[in-house]
């Protein structure tokens, strides 16, 4: 730890344990947190991603000083938390089990509290490997839906589509008992200017709806530059500032079964059944908070 970032650069190729900024006023210093990054590359091919996805995964020397460095950390914290990105990083599946069974190890011989999360593209989160992290401590997870243009926006690198194939992973998750399986999925929207069919909201309720496992994260996608902002339509910085107030108006007039959960950009909402009158509060204090 140098100055107040995390900034040692283990891999040959990339940075695996992404820079930081520590505020010593509000830091927790009884929880150790790490963000993975096995590997660059991804099976994704995505309009508007920004990012340069090169073959490049984490070697072997790499991995042992990653382990090296937990080992010799975790031991001194009551919580270690362990998220894990991309590309996509469930094409090193075997490094990211062989982490999670090493940190599971200390955990049993220093007694700390240990969370995991990911955030994949879901498309090769089968039941079966999902079950495998789930016993490794992987619990939480994001997966980017796109609604009905999923396929045009977030196609496979053969060019084929996707959607079809994390909704089937995804169902077959959502029957695993609760009681055996706890955890939590957030479906990832990122929305593009023009985007006003949210009949796509019910349809994730009638899929996920009654289970308190899933619920659904909305972005506006914004021009950071880069060959995507020419290839699809991302939000300017005005349509960004009337986009919360214009997509619950939506939201009411069309009856859909979400409800909003926090009230500032990104928008977090679960999936609800409920009157959509309830909305209207959420209308008239976001109307304060983003005044026109």
């Amino acid at each position: 730890m140098m100055s107040g970032y995390i900034s040692d650069c283990l891999g040959e190729n990339f940075s695996c344990i992404q820079p930081k900024p520590i505020l010593p006023q509000k830091f927790n210093w009884d929880v150790f947190m790490a963000t993975l990054i096995p590997t660059e590359g991804c099976n994704f091919q995505c309009s508007y991603c920004h990012k340069n996805h090169p073959a490049a995964s984490m070697t072997r020397d790499t991995l042992d000083q990653i382990e090296e460095y937990i080992t010799a950390q975790a031991p001194r914290h009551k919580q270690v938390v362990l998220a894990w990105l991309g590309g996509e990083p469930i094409l090193c599946k075997d490094t990211v089990l062989e982490v999670s069974e090493m940190i599971q190890n200390l955990q049993k011989q220093h007694g700390f509290q240990y969370t995991a999360k990911m955030t994949t593209n879901g498309y090769l989160l089968d039941e079966k490997l999902f079950r495998q992290f789930c016993q490794a401590g992987i619990t939480s997870y994001q997966i980017t839906l796109d609604g009905w243009n999923h396929d045009k926006t977030r196609p496979h690198v053969s060019g084929k589509g996707t959607l079809r194939t994390i909704i089937d992973n995804l169902v077959a998750l959502s029957k695993l008992p609760p009681e055996e399986y706890s955890f939590h999925i957030t479906l990832r929207r990122n929305l593009l200017a023009g985007d006003e069919d949210y009949s796509w909201y019910d349809y994730l309720y009638r899929l996920f709806g009654q289970d308190k496992r899933f619920d659904v994260l909305v972005c506006a996608v914004g021009d950071w530059g880069g060959k995507g902002s020419t290839i699809c339509h991302p939000f300017t910085r005005i349509l960004k500032r009337c986009w919360l107030r214009s997509i619950l108006h939506i939201w009411i007039k069309s009856g859909c079964c979400v409800i909003i959960k926090c009230t500032v950009s990104p928008v977090q909402i679960v999936l609800y059944s409920g009157p959509t009158g309830k909305l209207e509060n959420v209308l008239r204090l976001l109307t304060v908070l983003n005044p026109s």
